[in-house]
C-alpha cells in the first residue's frame, strides 16, 4: 500500500506543478479563453489557499520553535527528526524560512490573480466573456 500511496502522491503533486505553470499563462493568453472561467478561478483559489497555508504554517512552525513557545513546533517533531540534525545551522534555518516565505508569497499572488480575473470577467463586455448576445 505504501508504494501505491507514494505513486498517487507523486502524480497529484506533479499535476499541481503543471497546473501552477499553465494557469497563470491561461489567464493572460488568448488560448486561455477556451478554458471555462470557473476552472481558472477555482485553480487560482485552491492553489493560492494551499500555498499560503503551506508557507504560513512553515513560518509559524519556525517562529514557535525559535521563540521556545512550542519546543517541537506545530509538527511535534524535533529538529533532528525533521532535518536530521539536532542543531541546524543558521543557513538551514534562514533558507527554510525563505522557502516558506516564497510559498506564502506565491499563494498571495495566486489569490490576487483570482480576484483580478473575477473583476476582469465581471467588467468585460458580454462578447469578450463568451456570453451570447441574447443573455
Amino acid at each position: 500500500m505504501r508504494g501505491a500511496t507514494m505513486w498517487v502522491f507523486t502524480v497529484v503533486v506533479g499535476a499541481m506543478f503543471v497546473l501552477g505553470a499553465v494557469v497563470p499563462l491561461a489567464l493572460h493568453q488568448g488560448w486561455g479563453r477556451r478554458v471555462p472561467a470557473w476552472v481558472l478561478a477555482g485553480c487560482c483559489w485552491i492553489g493560492g489557499v494551499l500555498l499560503v497555508l503551506r508557507g504560513a504554517s512553515g513560518l509559524l512552525d519556525t517562529a514557535l520553535r525559535t521563540t521556545g513557545l512550542v519546543r517541537n513546533g506545530l509538527t511535534g517533531l524535533t529538529y533532528e527528526q525533521e532535518l536530521g540534525v539536532a542543531h541546524p545551522s543558521a543557513y538551514t534555518m534562514w533558507s527554510g524560512s525563505a522557502i516558506d516565505a516564497y510559498f506564502a508569497l506565491g499563494g498571495g499572488i495566486f489569490l490576487m490573480a483570482a480576484i483580478a480575473h473575477r473583476r476582469a470577467r465581471r467588467d468585460a463586455p458580454p462578447h469578450q466573456t463568451g456570453a451570447t448576445a441574447g443573455r
